[in-house]
């Protein structure tokens, strides 16, 4: 289907409310006929599933990117803000375990403390 506008005519659709709600109308009823189909439905799980994959491997780079630019900084203190709220302890073998984010504030400087007198030697 074609058709013409002349110059000194306005295009139907620009301004014409009658038009835009026919348009949404046929926007929509094509939306719902591709939401009842079981496969369409199917796929978009699929796709929703893989986008949510996606964007946990990312947080999980962005963590492992951050623990890495604090440590290689000497920023302890910001190390433990990547820990959750109900963080129990953590243990790092050759250093011990240490309970809640106050232990692990205390195990990272620890490990600082210990590259810092390693370096020096």
């Amino acid at each position: 289907m074609s058709f013409a506008i002349r110059s000194s005519l306005q295009n139907p659709f620009q301004d014409n409310a009658v038009w835009k709600s026919i348009l949404l109308l046929i926007a929509l009823s094509a939306v719902t006929a591709c939401a009842s189909d079981p496969a369409v439905e199917a796929r978009i799980e699929k796709l929703e599933a893989r986008i949510q994959q996606q964007e946990n491997m990312e947080a999980l780079r962005t963590l492992a990117f951050a623990y890495g630019y604090f440590m290689d900084n000497g920023l302890t203190d910001q190390v433990v803000t990547l820990l959750a709220d109900e963080t129990e302890f953590c243990e790092i073998t050759g250093y011990g375990r240490y309970d809640g984010r106050d232990g692990c504030a205390k195990i990272w400087n620890d490990i600082l403390e210990a590259r810092i007198l390693t370096a020096v030697e």
